[in-house]
């Protein structure tokens, strides 16, 4: 929470977004960070299949000035997407690499 709390602060001025997903985790601390301190948060919805997933992080990714991916150490599988092994696969690491497509600034933080 320290980590989502220091990058909401810094980009207060700025709008932050998120990718929604039903089950919690990361976006759900930034969603209840920016309304608590009254933030622009967009959220782009999780979708119902593979597609629509992919589809919102290209969305959030083109949008976007700077990625912030926030992830854990492996607990399960690691990560493909990055082909590293110190942190957990995720829909972050999946944006990460698009946006590095584009050319835009990545921070990836292994909580």
């Amino acid at each position: 929470m320290a980590e989502i709390i220091t990058i909401c602060k810094k980009y207060s001025k700025k709008k932050i977004l998120s990718l929604k997903n039903p089950r919690g985790g990361v976006a759900t601390f930034v969603e209840l960070y920016a309304k608590e301190f009254k933030i622009d948060n967009k959220e782009y919805d999780l979708g119902e299949n593979l597609k629509d997933w992919k589809e919102g992080n290209k969305k959030l990714v083109k949008e976007c000035d700077i990625l912030y991916c926030l992830t854990t150490m492996v607990k399960r599988k690691s990560c493909y997407h990055c082909l590293s092994l110190d942190h957990e696969v995720s829909g972050g690491c999946f944006a990460m690499k698009e946006a590095k497509k584009l050319g835009k600034p990545v921070n990836l933080l292994i909580l």
